[in-house]
This record gives C-alpha cells, sequence and structure tokens, in this order.
C-alpha cells in the first residue's frame, strides 16, 4: 500500500495505464496530476464500490473492489473536478455552514429567551432585531450574567452575517467575471 505522500512518485515511474480512484477529499487534485503524467483516471463515487467490497472494510478490500469496480462497463464515473470547480464547491459549502450556524444560533437564543418568558418569533431578522431591545429593556427580568451571553450572541451573529456576506459577495464576483458560467481551470 502506498501512502499518499508517495502516490506521485509512484505513478512516474510507471507506464500510463488506467487508474481507478474512489472519489474522494484528494481524488480530484490527484486524478488532475496523475493525467499529467499519462495515466487515464477514473473516480468512482464510494456508494458504487461498496457493493464490490468482500469481507470487511479495509485498505485491502476497498483497492480490489476499486479494480475491479473500475473496469465494470456499466459502472458511472464521477468527472474530475477542475480547481475553479473545487473552489465553487468550497464557497457553497462554507457558506452553507455559515447559514446553519447562524440559523443553530438563532434557535437556540430563541429556545433560551422562551425559558425566560421571552417569546421571539421564528426568523433570523427577528432574532436580530430583538436582540438589542432586550439588551435596552432593564425591566425585562434578564440579569446581567444572561445580558453579557446576550452581547456575544449579537456579535456571534454579526460575524456569521460577515462571513456570509463575504461569501455572497465572491459569489457575485464570480459570476460577473465569467458571465455566470464557471470560471475557466486556472
Amino acid at each position: 500500500m502506498l501512502r499518499r505522500s508517495q502516490v506521485l512518485t509512484y505513478f512516474t515511474q510507471k507506464e500510463a495505464c488506467l487508474v481507478g480512484m474512489e472519489s474522494c477529499a484528494i481524488a480530484h487534485f490527484l486524478a488532475r496530476e496523475l493525467q499529467k503524467l499519462g495515466h487515464q483516471v477514473k473516480l468512482i463515487p464510494p456508494q458504487y464500490v461498496k457493493p464490490f467490497v468482500r469481507g470487511n472494510k479495509n485498505d485491502y478490500n476497498d483497492a480490489l473492489a476499486i479494480a475491479e469496480a473500475v473496469t465494470r462497463p456499466e459502472m458511472r464515473f464521477a468527472s474530475i473536478k477542475m480547481r475553479s470547480q473545487q473552489d465553487i464547491q468550497a464557497l457553497h459549502r462554507l457558506r452553507e455552514r455559515r447559514i446553519q450556524e447562524r440559523t443553530a444560533l438563532c434557535n437556540q437564543v430563541r429556545g433560551l429567551l422562551a425559558e425566560y418568558g421571552i417569546i421571539i418569533t421564528m426568523g433570523i431578522r427577528s432574532v436580530q432585531r430583538r436582540i438589542p431591545e432586550l439588551l435596552e429593556d432593564v425591566e425585562n427580568g434578564l440579569r446581567d450574567v444572561f445580558r453579557q451571553f446576550l452581547c456575544q450572541i449579537q456579535k456571534q451573529l454579526q460575524e456569521l452575517d460577515a462571513h456570509i456576506g463575504f461569501y455572497n459577495e465572491t459569489w457575485i464576483q464570480l459570476a460577473s467575471a465569467t458571465g455566470g458560467l464557471i470560471p475557466k481551470n486556472t
């Protein structure tokens, strides 16, 4: 078995051949590099490799399964992503994560405030609008320690909004620079 750091060196010394790999985090990078060396690379989604695994899941059995799957004429392969496509995928994943974090934080603060008898309607904007009101209202029964928590939550929401805004702006810039098309491989 090769370590990840040994793969390119190994294939540099081999004649051009068919290389099958399970589509994973580093697969697209390795596929592009192996193609540069003249190899034909086919990426197989993990769910298509699984039926070919015999015995317990381990590296050896996975390698056998990939070797068998790559030669099947009916096998569906994943396309090798260009770097620009990976950039866009990363943008979407990072943006989505920040949106999920913001939603979770808003739901959590709504739940915590409900325990104090303060009900905030659903929606991120409702929470963002109400937190400053709650911090200003000295007669709402919230103790100083909880007010400090709300201040931190408010800062977190502002930071998450800034992250989401950055990703939105980056997407707009990418889309306008390419006329809405995926940028060429760079």
